[in-house]
């Protein structure tokens, strides 16, 4: 009887251990859902400011070449700075309020450009500002994304959680960016 009993409690242990990991399962499905969807907005996003500033610049304000050299350049330069300390930084700090922090700055500096220029107020200069912060938080993101996917998906689902990523930036970067790009630099179609 004893033993029957025993028997019966390792039998509950081990059912409430397996749904103790399809519980695990899912939330883990649930986050690297969402870091994998913010990712590839995030990416769309990187593009689509890379393609619509340096438009912006010469459709908008009529830039020139060194004015559109700087613009490229600051985006780059902020990115090798700041990825300098980046790692460093990203340790001693939570990395997914900073990948949110990251994104929803960019967004709100890139949102910024469109309403200077409604106000008629739009500058190059706004553009390096916007150019040099955007490259700050794309590493910022990008540095704290690597290394929070092995704190989330661990082991041998770490390849097939890179595989994802890497598919879902794949997709952002394909040919209708580009458009759309053109569409959000408010660029003029030209009349046949």
């Amino acid at each position: 009887m004893r033993s029957a009993c025993a028997t019966g409690r390792t039998e509950r242990r081990v059912s409430l251990s397996r749904a103790a990991a399809a519980t695990e399962d899912a939330r883990v499905e649930r986050d690297f859902g969402r870091l994998w969807i913010g990712q590839t907005v995030s990416t769309f996003g990187t593009l689509l400011t890379r393609t619509a500033l340096p438009f912006t610049a010469i459709l908008v304000l009529h830039a020139g070449p060194l004015e559109m050299g700087v613009l490229g350049a600051l985006d780059v330069a902020s990115g090798l700075v700041l990825g300098l300390v980046a790692g460093a930084w990203v340790d001693r700090v939570r990395r997914r309020p900073l990948m949110i922090a990251a994104d929803l700055m960019r967004a709100l500096i890139l949102v910024a450009v469109p309403v200077i220029a409604a106000a008629g107020a739009l500058r190059i200069e706004h553009l390096y500002i916007v150019a040099a912060l955007a490259g700050a938080g794309t590493v910022s993101f990008d540095v704290a994304m690597l290394a929070y996917l092995p704190t989330l998906v661990g082991g041998p689902a770490l390849v097939a959680a890179n595989r994802r990523l890497a598919a879902g930036a794949s997709g952002s970067r394909s040919p209708p960016s580009a458009p759309a790009a053109g569409w959000c630099s408010g660029s003029p179609r030209r009349s046949r």
